[in-house]
């Protein structure tokens, strides 16, 4: 019994770890900082979509990505502010998988001076959910 109530206990721990780790760790945003899937498939639809920043890798981009998405890994947007200042005055929506480094991304563009950024609400998660159109292939890398 005593090894039963050691697990136990560990558990319950390791449940509480987990759930301040996630909390804390969790992109946030205000609600004019998001752009839901289907605000940004209807301006793609109208012809007039924003720049989308799509700061996965590569590999995740080819394997399928928003119609129109321009592939930045979030670790080379520091590094890369010059060749993006060109989309410093336009609305910029940025997703990842599930927003952590869109969100860290994000911030450097901030840093840069941009202020018309847009977090993809779900991320390319919810694009997929809502079973709208994915490109695959290589299309537009920065």
């Amino acid at each position: 019994m005593p090894y039963r109530d050691s697990l136990i206990r560990h558990g319950a721990t390791a449940v509480v770890v987990m759930t301040l780790v996630t909390t804390a760790c969790s992109p946030s945003w205000k609600a004019d900082e998001l752009m839901t899937p289907a605000q940004l498939l209807g301006q793609i639809e109208t012809g007039n979509p924003p720049v989308i920043l799509d700061v996965r890798t590569v590999e995740e981009y080819e394997a399928g990505h928003i119609p129109g998405a321009i592939q930045i890994h979030f670790q080379t947007v520091p590094q890369r502010i010059e060749a993006l200042q060109v989309f410093a005055k336009q609305n910029v929506v940025v997703y990842c998988e599930r927003g952590f480094r869109a969100q860290i991304a994000e911030t450097s563009l901030r840093k840069a001076g941009f202020d018309r950024i847009y977090h993809l609400e779900g991320d390319i998660m919810a694009w997929r959910n809502a079973g709208f159109p994915i490109e695959r292939g290589m299309g537009t890398q920065l």
